[in-house]
């Protein structure tokens, strides 16, 4: 059963028209006027029938049910109808509410889709609609190659979305056979989110007028985006497409300002700045922090102005091999790309280092390896014979020990005095990685953790003031406690934080219906919430004049730092069961009485506190001594453990039974019920 919802465009905050100025002061005027006047020449019967007989004839129908079969079939009855339309239509500059209606259907990818990304969104136009957009995009082509960058290898007659792809792939080869020089070279993949409703009508308008068009053109192009009217089939998600004309035109100015730098993959090859293949883009600049930024810039700048957006999840960004790792930490910094875009990255930067032994294994440059100060690598720039240099060769040839006069005639006064600063170990032979912040000098999840929580809290950006010891201390199970801490941080996902995140959804609480849910309406001011707050017998909790506070934040510290631990294990096991019981209404249209709420949290935290209590007992009462370890029978014997369970009153047992050889491996094992 297929459900249709009609759709209005949603309203997003464009820029205003003079942001626009800046980028489109780029675009250079392409069209002449003998280009215009054969583009905004009265649309006449030949061009509509030549575009109609273009179309396949079984495509799907749009609202109005024809196909364009039927238009073919009855051509020569319906033809004057459809000329009339189509020319007045043009005349007027508008379209009837019902020509421009479309309905989108999602067809599946594989036989179970199970997620978005295995539908593919299908634009079903009106015929009629098609004729007119068909004529106009006929005559667009005379013109096309002049409009498009000689960049974008899609969409014009004459050009081969693989030359693109064949310079892609070389220039990618190039970086990852790059091993040498003292400048580091990346690419960056970008992928534009094709968000119908993200393209900025203002922006294409003023496009088409710097390129060169007319405005009768320009008015007949702005009929058709502009007046679409969507009916979705299904779950939808909404397409468009426009030549990133305005990304190239900031490319070109940043690379003409000597700012932005291509890619050469070898000596006297022309530099590659950019290509497009359609709604992709691959950016090439130099591997320095100066030129990801001027990019990140111009990327920020095209997104601002045209109301395109980089689409994060299908970005990725590739570095050539001849950046140290250092360099390409720093620039992780500024310009991680997969999965996440233009997101700063923390890397645990001085804690991993090399352990001088021969020092063979470590390059002066590119490694991470002295000591005694907070920067670990030798600072660029150095002379160029320093870069192919090993450890080794700042060594005395006799004994461990530098070579003092070397290493002064090398580097700068300050670089030569971290170099000498730096201990030798004679007893120490192979060159080694080792981790400062274990005493066995081997890396760890728990250490690594700690450290990145150390760097967490003494940032103001991240830190947050409260007792969060407290929540995490809180006796009730875990999940009660997770819903503490994302109460407490703002992770819920209630229609108010929805909305602040551009989330369309209804503001009402699913269960009361009455006011805007937030945080402190689901579990404080909702009238289910607060008869269950009676109910589970911790209503002098609720109207305690102390945790009156307006931020759920300060109201829950204040509540942990106040009541008992039971109590406190009781109002989170409570909020628990309000969380579970909204989402429980919202998506399944069930909703539990207070009553049985209040009863639940009763049970379930009683349930929970019985087991964690009995579990402390077990643990706390066993002594070393009270340990029985297993241990192997003599020779060519077989040793069999035997374990015997029940539960009193009932009359049920079981068994298990587990034999094992000399050398402690398992030969045979058997379990019953009775």
């Amino acid at each position: 059963m297929v459900q249709r919802h009609t759709l209005r465009k949603n309203f997003v905050r464009w820029p205003k028209d003079g942001d626009h100025d800046p980028v489109l002061n780029l675009i250079q005027p392409r069209v002449t006027d003998d280009d215009n006047l054969v583009l905004t020449t009265p649309i006449t019967k030949v061009e509509i029938q030549q575009a109609l007989f273009q179309m396949h004839p079984d495509k799907s129908p749009g609202p109005d049910g024809f196909n364009p079969a039927f238009y073919q079939r009855f051509w020569e009855q319906c033809s004057d109808y459809i000329f009339s339309a189509a020319s007045t239509s043009l005349e007027r500059g508008y379209f009837p509410t019902s020509l421009n209606e479309t309905n989108i259907c999602l067809i599946p990818k594989c036989d179970n889709p199970t997620s978005m990304k295995d539908l593919r969104p299908i634009s079903l136009c009106n015929v009629l609609y098609k004729m007119i957009s068909k004529v106009l995009a006929n005559r667009l082509k005379c013109c096309l190659d002049k409009c498009v960058p000689q960049e974008q290898s899609a969409f014009v007659e004459g050009r081969s979305i693989l030359d693109n792809a064949l310079i892609g792939t070389e220039v990618i080869h190039a970086l990852k056979r790059k091993t040498k020089g003292r400048r580091g070279e990346l690419a960056l993949k970008i992928d534009i989110s094709k968000a119908y409703d993200k393209v900025d009508w203002g922006f294409l308008r003023g496009v088409m007028t710097r390129t060169g068009f007319t405005d009768v053109w320009i008015r007949w192009v702005m009929m058709c985006v502009s007046s679409v009217n969507y009916s979705v089939l299904m779950n939808y998600d909404r397409v468009g497409h426009i030549s990133p004309e305005c990304l190239t035109a900031l490319i070109h100015q940043t690379v003409g300002r000597g700012d932005f730098h291509g890619v050469r993959i070898c000596r006297g090859a022309p530099e590659v700045s950019h290509l497009l293949f359609a709604d992709d883009c691959f950016l090439f600049c130099r591997a320095s922090v100066a030129e990801v930024n001027g990019l990140m810039k111009i990327l920020h700048t095209y997104e601002t102005t045209s109301g395109q957006e980089v689409n994060l999840v299908k970005s990725e960004v590739f570095i050539s091999r001849n950046m140290s790792q250092a360099a390409k930490e720093d620039l992780s910094l500024v310009s991680l790309v997969s999965n996440l875009y233009w997101v700063r990255v923390y890397i645990l930067d001085y804690r991993p280092w090399w352990r001088i032994g021969s020092g063979d294994n470590i390059r002066v440059m590119h490694d991470h390896w002295l000591r005694g100060s907070a920067n670990r690598w030798v600072p660029s720039p150095q002379p160029a014979g320093v870069y192919q240099l090993s450890v080794r060769e700042l060594l005395d040839e006799n004994y461990k020990a530098w070579n003092i006069v070397k290493v002064r005639n090398l580097f700068s006064r300050d670089v030569a005095e971290k170099i000498l600063e730096t201990p030798l170990v004679r007893s120490v032979r192979e060159d080694k990685v080792v981790w400062e912040e274990e005493r066995n000098e081997c890396y760890s999840m728990k250490s690594g953790y700690k450290l990145a929580m150390r760097y967490l809290i003494g940032s103001d950006k991240y830190h947050v003031m409260g007792n969060w010891n407290g929540i995490w201390k809180v006796q009730a199970p875990h999940k009660a406690r997770h819903l503490f801490w994302r109460l407490c941080r703002g992770c819920l996902p209630t229609p108010s934080r929805l909305l602040e995140r551009r989330v369309e959804c209804t503001l009402n609480c699913p269960v009361c219906d009455e006011e805007i849910e937030d945080e402190l309406h689901i579990f404080f001011r909702c009238a289910v919430a607060r008869d269950s707050w009676s109910a589970a017998g911790l209503s002098s909790v609720l109207h305690n004049a102390t945790y009156q506070q307006t931020n759920v934040m300060d109201r829950i510290f204040a509540v942990c730092g106040n009541e008992s631990r039971d109590t406190v294990g009781r109002v989170a096991m409570l909020l628990w069961c309000i969380w579970h019981n909204r989402n429980d209404k919202l998506w399944n249209d069930n909703v539990q009485m207070p009553r049985q709420i209040g009863r639940h949290v009763f049970d379930a935290w009683n349930d929970w506190y019985s087991v964690h209590k009995l579990q402390c007992n077990n643990v706390s009462g066993t002594t070393e001594s009270d340990l029985v370890r297993w241990e192997k029978p003599d020779l060519d014997w077989v040793k069999c453990n035997v374990n015997v369970a029940f539960v009193s009153g009932s009359g049920r047992t079981s068994m298990g039974l587990c034999f094992r050889d000399n050398s402690g491996h398992f030969m045979a094992g058997m379990t019953q019920w009775q």
